[in-house]
């Protein structure tokens, strides 16, 4: 197995709820209720896996089920359709079983004809019309191959489309290849169709947008990186039972990859190897910057050599280097249209178009802006490891000053070794201490309705013994009060706050506003009682954005 491809059995981890989700679906598909299923997520998230291995389960535990596989390669019609009739070939010799070995499609299609011949005759005309280029003609038929298929093995048909937004670029060959598929979908009551994507903004679209052709058809599931805690788990399960890692290592670890499975795959074996060579049993810092020197600077690196592969295939290769400059330009924090026209020098007439098509291709993605009067939105990589890769890798290849390699590794591995540090030195403040930090950060800032100033002073307030402010914050118009709680919040935490804050307004301040951190969540009743006492509530998800926005790392829950 190559690192990074998908995977299947005990080389799978987590994925409990999807896989729960997925297993619904057939439940009611059995009983008669369709209900189609898009997954979707960023590229190397994990959906071919998950696919794989809902496939495999199926395979080992239940029979009377035939799951086609079907992968659609870019630009490539008549691939897609090579790949249609792979898929339904493999499942018929599997539950034939024969086994494949080194065996032709004509011989394929000898076995499968006596004891499938319609399905064997459906093939054989599929293969005539694309070889005659009627690919329009091919298309209608390929799904009433599917039906024969049902019909003929007298088994449940589920068809899965690997990478489905690819469909949509079919129609320079096509004629409305996806409204086409919609009607197949509506009328094919006995096939159960489970499309991915990595098109994430497309997939969306697609399928639940009320305009889309697709819409109410499928129901999304959103695949995304691991949380801290399954994050935590797969280090500790991937990695060599010989070599200790700390909580704090494997913080940082998921602080850069953002719970990506990939990355914290191909990292975890490069820790592996690096250790095994050095005869190594505990992952220090140094190991941590070397094995990111090997995978994110090292051109044979795999890290690096799937961000190169991304800037060649979906920005380069597309004619023009503009794609690259704007990314770079929103890297180094240049993140309104203004900011990066004036970096990149693209007028910001034709800006716009660049920047959509980097939205499409999942580079970027449209962010609240900072600043009140933020007249466009702003912009922001969605990938935070090839956001670094691209800080400290790829702009170093273009420094005149940094032509050798080994000056360039030099540099890099001392901004590394600082990240690290920061890093380490960050998780030592606590929580409460952090977000301290980031509201003394603050100025002017737009974030979720709010205006947020320039604080004069940021502090933590002691009002009485055993009665204190978490962040307590000086403006010229009045006082900002924030609590953090990781645990979850009921009411009786908020009538605290509200005591204190009525504290704080008895000694003759002017409250201006109170914001209610919750790190681990909110009970209903306690978010009612915010609303009455007008506290503005922020989660988790809230802090981290801010956090990112201002270079802090994530907190961690």
């Amino acid at each position: 197995m190559v690192l990074g491809d998908p995977v299947t059995g005990k080389e799978f981890f987590d994925r409990k709820k999807e896989m729960a989700i997925l297993f619904s679906t057939l439940e009611d598909y059995e009983k008669g209720k369709k209900r189609n299923i898009a997954i979707v997520g960023l590229r190397k998230i994990g959906k071919t896996s998950l696919m794989k291995e809902f496939i495999r389960i199926l395979h080992a535990s239940k029979s009377g089920i035939l799951c086609l596989e079907v992968y659609l390669p870019e630009n490539d019609i008549q691939g897609f359709f090579t790949s249609c009739i792979k898929g339904i070939v493999i499942e018929l010799l599997r539950i034939m079983k024969i086994p494949i070995k080194a065996m032709t499609l004509t011989d394929a299609l000898k076995i499968i004809e006596q004891n499938y011949p319609r399905i064997s005759i459906g093939i054989k005309n599929l293969i005539d019309f694309t070889n005659k280029v009627k690919y329009d003609d091919a298309f209608d038929y390929l799904f009433g191959i599917f039906e024969i298929v049902r019909e003929e093995t007298k088994n449940c048909v589920i068809v899965f489309f690997d990478e489905f937004q690819r469909m949509q670029e079919y129609g320079s060959i096509l004629i409305s290849p996806i409204d086409k598929f919609r009607q197949k979908v509506m009328n094919q009551k006995d096939i159960l169709y489970i499309i991915s994507g990595s098109a994430v903004g497309m997939i969306n679209k697609l399928t639940s947008s009320s305009s889309s052709p697709l819409f109410g058809h499928f129901e999304s599931m959103q695949l995304r990186g691991f949380e801290f805690e399954d994050a935590s788990n797969f280090v500790l399960e991937k990695k060599e039972k010989t070599i200790s890692i700390s909580q704090e290592n494997i913080a940082f670890l998921f602080e850069i990859t953002n719970g990506n499975p990939f990355y914290l795959d191909i990292l975890v074996h490069s820790i592996g190897r690096h250790c095994k060579f050095k005869g190594y049993t505990r992952v220090s810092n140094e190991v941590l910057e070397q094995i990111l020197t090997d995978e994110i600077f090292q051109s044979n690196g795999s890290i690096y050599q799937n961000f190169s592969s991304l800037i060649e295939q979906s920005l380069e290769r597309r004619g023009s280097i503009k794609y690259t400059k704007i990314i770079k330009s929103i890297a180094f924090g240049s993140r309104r249209p203004s900011q990066i026209s004036k970096n990149t020098r693209i007028s910001l007439t034709t800006l716009p178009a660049y920047l959509k098509k980097l939205q499409e291709l999942e580079i970027i993605q449209r962010s609240n802006a900072t600043k009140k009067n933020a007249r466009f939105s702003e912009y922001e990589l969605i990938d935070s490891l090839f956001e670094l890769w691209l800080k400290q890798v790829y702009s170093l290849k273009e420094d005149s000053l940094l032509r050798d390699l080994s000056s360039r590794m030099q540099v890099f591995k001392k901004n590394i070794s600082h990240i690290v540090l920061d890093y380490n030195s960050q998780l030592g403040k606590g929580d409460e201490a952090r977000i301290r930090e980031l509201f003394s950060m603050f100025n002017n800032d737009h974030a979720f309705g709010l205006i947020i100033p320039k604080f004069e002073k940021v502090e933590r307030k002691t009002l009485a013994p055993n009665k204190e402010i978490d962040i307590y914050c000086y403006n010229i118009s009045g006082i900002w009060i924030a609590e953090v709680t990781r645990e979850r919040i009921n009411i009786t935490e908020i009538n605290n706050i509200k005591d204190k804050v009525d504290t704080v307004k008895e000694e003759g301040n002017k409250v201006e506003k109170v914001i209610v951190i919750t790190l681990k969540g909110i009970e209903q009743d306690a978010l009612d009682l915010c609303k009455k006492y007008h506290f503005i509530v922020w989660g988790i998800v809230e802090i981290n954005k801010l956090m990112k926005r201002k270079g802090m790392f994530k907190i961690l829950v």
